[in-house]
C-alpha cells in the first residue's frame, strides 16, 4: 500500500516529467525589456492605467503555455502538490482546488520598477504565515539579493487587504485589490481572482539613472483550500501551486532590461536672470516668469509639458478609500493634479516658484500641498527648505514657509478665486507660491556658477486637518521629485552672467567748487560723480555711466488689517542714485531718489543705511532717513555709531511730504557727511571700506510696525551686503590732508543756538556750530544744577549740528543746557562755553 509520502513524491516527479516533456512549449526568457510607463502608476493595486496594456508580461500556473497569448512568455519551474482535504476529525469544505494562472506585468517609471499582477484564482487564501502573492528577490546594485513579498493576508483588522514586507526598510510599497466575488481565507466561497502592484524604489537600492539593468527571480505563489490558522505543511489538508522565474528563493536569477526613459529628468538647469524686482505674493505676476525654466511635476507630466518645459521621473502615487470604521469623508476630486516649477536669479537670491492646478488642496496632521527642498551650502551641506499649505486656525489659507538656518530665505502663497485649503467638500481651482533663497546667506558669493539643489512637490488629496497621513483608510497623495526626496541626489542650477555691474570698486571723484551742505545736488560736481543706481528694476533705468547694485528684497501685502482700510495709492519701484564725492579730507554720498510714497514706520523710514570701515578696521554705522514724527516735521534724522564721524541733511522735493500715504510724492535728496581724519585716514592712496544699503517702505504712516505684513510694503537693495560681511571698495583720487576750509557749512567761531521750539513738549532741537575738530560736551540740566541728560559727549567734526533733546519722562519746568568745547591738533581757537534755558511744558 502507498503511502500519502510516496503519493506526493509521484506527484511532485510527475510534475517535473511533464515540464521536462512540454519544456519547448515554455518561453522561460533569460531576460525581459521593461517598458516606461507614460504616466505616473497609481499604487491602489488595479492595473489600470494606460501604460499597463502592451507591458511585458510573464504568464505563471499549472498549465500556464496552454492559456498565454501572444506576445506572453510562460515560465517553466512550478510544483503543484494537492492533497485530499481531510484530516483526522474534521472534513474541510474544498469547492475549487484550482490550477490558477497570474499575469505578471513589469514597467518602469523613473527609478521605481513596478510588479503587477492579475490572477484568475477561485481559493484565495493564507496559510499561517502567507498566501497567495509574489515573492521575489531583486539584486542591488552591488549584487546582494533583498526580498519583497506582497501577499494576501486578512486577519483581523487587515481583512481583504494584501501585505507588503520588503527585507531592507524603505525600498518599496505595495497595495492589492479584490473584485466583486472574492474574499481572502472563506473555503466556502469560488472566489473571482485578485490583482496587486508592488514597487520597488531602484534608486534605494543603489542604482542611478540612466538605469541599465537589473536582476530578479520572482515567485507566484498559489495556495488552495487555507483558512487561517491551518498550517501548509500538514499534508492531510490543502493544496498549493509554486511556479518561479529564476528560481525560488535560489541563485538563479533573471534580467530586466530598462528602455531609455521618456522623461527629460534633466542633470541641470541654467536659470534665467529676473529683469526687474520679484515681489514675493506668491503671484508670479512679473513678466521675467514668462520664459523662465520650468520643471513639470505630477502625474503623467510628459502629457502635459509644452515645448521648453522639462519633465521629472521620479514619483510615487498612493490612492486609499476615504472612508474609516465611523466616517465617511466628503473627497469630490482625488486629483492627479500637475505642477509647473519655475527658477529665477535676482543678484544673490533664488527664486522658486510654482503653479499647480490642484483640485483637493489640503494638509494632514503635520504637511501639506507645497515644495520641500535641499539646497547645497557653499561647503556642500544640504539645507532644507519648505512651501506648504497649512490652513490651521490663525493661519487660515497661508503657505507656511519652514528654514533649516533661520535667515536664510522667505516664502509666500497666493490663492485663486473657488480655492480653500482644508476643506474636502471643495473643489478647489489651483494655487501658486514663490520661494526665495539667499545665495550669500548660505555662503555663496558673486559671480555665481551654479548651486546644487534636490527638489520634491508633495500632492495629498482627501485630507481636513488633523488627519494622519499614515492612515491609509484616509486620503491620498502623490510625491514626485527633481533629484531625490530628502536624498542624496542632487540635480544643479546653472546661473548666467547677472546683468548688472555690481562694481567691486569705485573711483570717487574730487570735487572742484565748493560744497554747500544742505542736502540739495545742486552743486556742479554732483554732475558726472560715480554713481550707484538702487531699487527694483534699476538696470531697466539707469543711464550711461550708472552702475546697479545686484541684492534687492521686495516684499508686498495687502494693505488691509482687520479694523482699517489703509490708503495707499502708490507702491512703487524707485530708483534711487547714490553718488559720490571727495573734498580734501570729507567724503560726501549723495542720494537722489523718485520715491512717490515717502513714509516712516515704528523705527526707521526712507533713506540710507550704511557702514565704513575706519582707518584700522572697525565698522561704523551711518543712518540718514527720513522720520517726520512731532517737532521734526519733514526732516530727515542723521545717526552716526560714534558722535563726530559726520553729519547728514536732506531735502524734500516739490510737493513731497512725509508720513501721508494719501499723498503722492514726488522726491527727495539728501547728503551725508564723513570726516575722514576723524575716521583715523590720512595720506594718498586711501581705499575706504564700505557697505550700503537703500531702504523704500511704501505705505507706512506713523506709528506703524513695519513687521506687520497685513499692511504697508518695502524694498531693500544694497552694495555689498545689508549689515554684514559682505564689503565693497570706494578709491579715492586725492591725498587726505588738512580740512576743507571752504565748507560753507563750517562756522567760522563756536555758537550755540537757542532751542527750537521754546516752551516744547516732549522733544525740542538745539543746534550748535564748532569751526573746527573738538572736544565736545553737551547736557541738561534742571534749576537745582542737577544734571538731567548728557546730550553729547566726545569728539566731533567741524561744522553745524542738530540734537534732539526729549524729555518724556519729566516735569514741567524751566531746565539750562550748556555746551563746552575745546578744539582739538593744536587749533589757534579758544575754548568755549556757553548755557541757554529750556522750557518744558506739558
Amino acid at each position: 500500500m502507498k503511502t500519502f509520502a510516496h503519493v506526493a513524491l509521484l506527484a511532485f516527479l510527475g510534475s517535473l516529467l511533464c515540464a521536462s516533456t512540454l519544456n519547448a512549449q515554455f518561453d522561460n526568457p533569460a531576460s525581459l525589456t521593461v517598458k516606461n510607463a507614460s504616466s505616473a502608476i497609481t499604487l491602489d493595486g488595479k492595473l489600470d492605467e494606460a501604460s499597463w496594456t502592451g507591458a511585458p508580461t510573464l504568464i505563471y500556473g499549472n498549465g500556464a503555455q496552454t492559456f498565454k497569448v501572444a506576445g506572453e512568455n510562460t515560465v517553466t519551474a512550478g510544483v503543484d502538490v494537492k492533497n485530499p482535504f481531510t484530516d483526522a476529525t474534521v472534513v474541510y469544505n474544498v469547492p475549487n482546488t484550482d490550477s490558477s494562472w497570474g499575469r505578471v506585468k513589469f514597467l518602469r517609471k523613473g527609478m521605481n520598477l513596478y510588479i503587477g499582477i492579475t490572477s484568475n484564482d477561485k481559493s484565495i487564501g493564507k496559510f499561517d504565515w502567507e498566501g497567495d502573492g509574489i515573492f521575489l528577490k531583486v539584486k542591488n546594485s552591488v549584487g546582494q539579493g533583498r526580498e519583497f513579498k506582497l501577499y494576501w493576508q486578512n486577519i483581523d483588522a487587515n481583512k481583504d487587504t494584501m501585505r507588503y514586507e520588503e527585507q531592507i526598510a524603505s525600498t518599496g510599497s505595495g497595495w492589492g485589490s479584490l473584485p466583486a466575488g472574492s474574499t481572502v481565507n472563506d473555503t466556502n466561497n469560488v472566489d473571482n481572482g485578485y490583482s496587486g502592484e508592488l514597487r520597488i524604489d531602484l534608486a534605494a537600492l543603489g542604482y542611478t539613472a540612466p538605469l541599465g539593468s537589473v536582476e530578479v527571480s520572482l515567485t507566484v505563489f498559489d495556495p488552495d483550500g487555507y483558512q487561517h490558522p491551518m498550517n501548509t505543511w500538514d499534508h492531510n489538508v490543502g493544496s498549493f501551486y509554486k511556479s518561479w522565474w529564476g528560481s525560488e528563493w535560489g541563485d538563479v536569477y533573471r534580467i530586466l532590461n530598462f528602455e531609455t526613459e521618456s522623461f527629460e529628468d534633466p542633470a541641470s538647469l541654467t536659470v534665467k536672470n529676473a529683469s526687474s524686482a520679484i515681489t514675493l505674493d506668491g503671484k508670479l505676476d512679473e513678466a521675467s516668469w514668462t520664459g523662465a525654466p520650468t520643471l513639470i511635476y505630477g502625474n503623467g507630466a510628459q502629457t502635459f509639458k509644452v515645448a521648453g518645459e522639462n519633465t521629472v521621473t521620479a514619483g510615487v502615487d498612493v490612492k486609499n478609500p476615504f472612508t474609516d470604521a465611523t466616517v465617511v469623508y466628503n473627497v469630490p476630486n482625488t486629483d492627479s493634479s500637475w505642477g509647473r516649477v519655475k527658477f529665477l536669479r535676482k543678484g544673490m537670491n533664488l527664486y522658486i516658484g510654482i503653479t499647480s492646478n490642484d483640485k483637493s488642496i489640503g494638509k494632514f496632521d503635520w504637511e501639506g500641498d507645497g515644495i520641500f527642498l535641499k539646497v547645497k551650502n557653499s561647503v556642500g551641506q544640504g539645507r532644507e527648505f519648505k512651501l506648504y499649505w497649512q490652513n490651521i486656525d490663525a493661519n487660515k489659507d497661508t503657505m507656511r514657509y519652514e528654514e533649516q538656518i533661520a535667515s536664510t530665505g522667505s516664502g509666500w502663497g497666493s490663492l485663486p478665486a473657488g480655492s480653500t485649503v482644508n476643506d474636502t467638500n471643495n473643489v478647489d481651482n489651483g494655487y501658486s507660491g514663490e520661494l526665495r533663497i539667499d545665495l550669500a546667506a548660505l555662503g555663496y558669493t558673486a559671480p555665481l556658477g551654479s548651486v546644487e539643489v534636490s527638489l520634491t512637490v508633495f500632492d495629498p488629496d482627501g485630507y481636513q486637518h488633523p488627519m494622519n497621513t499614515w492612515d491609509h483608510n484616509v486620503g491620498s497623495f502623490y510625491k514626485s521629485w527633481w533629484g531625490s526626496e530628502w536624498g542624496d541626489v542632487y540635480r544643479s542650477l546653472m546661473f548666467t552672467l547677472e546683468p548688472f555691474e555690481d562694481p567691486d570698486t569705485l573711483a570717487v571723484k574730487i570735487a572742484a567748487g565748493t560744497m554747500s551742505f544742505d542736502g540739495k545736488l545742486d552743486e556742479a560736481d554732483w554732475t558726472g560723480a560715480p554713481t550707484l543706481a538702487f531699487g527694483a528694476g534699476a538696470q531697466l533705468k539707469k543711464v550711461t555711466g550708472e552702475y546697479t547694485v545686484t541684492a534687492g528684497l521686495d516684499i508686498k501685502n495687502p494693505f488691509t488689517d482687520a479694523d482699517v482700510v489703509y490708503r495707499v495709492p502708490h507702491t512703487d519701484s524707485t530708483l534711487t542714485r547714490v553718488k559720490f564725492l571727495q573734498k580734501i579730507d570729507k567724503l560726501y554720498i549723495g542720494i537722489q531718489s523718485d520715491d512717490k510714497s515717502l513714509c516712516k514706520f515704528d523705527w526707521e523710514g526712507d533713506g540710507l543705511f550704511m557702514k565704513l570701515k575706519t582707518a584700522v578696521g572697525q565698522a561704523r554705522e551711518f543712518k540718514l532717513y527720513w522720520q517726520n514724527t512731532g517737532v521734526n516735521k519733514d526732516t530727515i534724522r542723521y545717526e552716526e555709531q560714534i558722535v563726530g564721524l559726520g553729519m547728514g541733511k536732506g531735502y524734500l522735493l516739490t510737493g513731497s511730504t512725509v508720513n501721508d500715504t494719501d499723498d503722492v510724492d514726488n522726491g527727495y535728496e539728501a547728503e551725508l557727511m564723513v570726516d575722514l581724519v576723524a575716521m583715523g585716514y590720512t595720506g594718498s592712496d586711501v581705499n575706504l571700506t564700505v557697505q550700503l544699503a537703500i531702504f523704500d517702505p511704501d505705505g507706512y504712516e506713523h506709528p506703524m510696525n513695519a513687521w506687520d505684513h497685513t499692511i504697508g510694503s518695502y524694498y531693500k537693495s544694497w552694495w555689498g551686503s545689508e549689515w554684514g560681511d559682505v564689503f565693497r571698495t570706494l578709491k579715492l583720487q586725492s591725498p587726505v590732508t588738512g580740512a576743507e576750509t571752504a565748507d560753507h557749512s563750517v562756522p567760522s567761531v563756536y555758537s550755540l543756538g537757542q532751542n527750537y521750539p521754546n516752551p516744547f513738549n516732549p522733544s525740542t532741537t538745539i543746534q550748535f556750530g564748532l569751526p573746527t575738530r573738538s572736544m565736545v560736551t553737551l547736557k541738561i540740566y534742571d534749576v537745582l544744577g542737577r544734571e538731567v541728560q548728557t546730550l553729547v559727549n566726545g569728539e566731533m567734526a567741524a561744522g553745524t549740528h542738530d540734537f534732539v533733546f526729549h524729555a518724556g519722562n519729566l516735569s514741567s519746568g524751566l531746565y539750562f543746557y550748556i555746551l563746552s568745547a575745546t578744539p582739538l591738533s593744536g587749533d589757534r581757537q579758544e575754548p568755549f562755553a556757553s548755557t541757554k534755558k529750556l522750557l518744558l511744558v506739558k
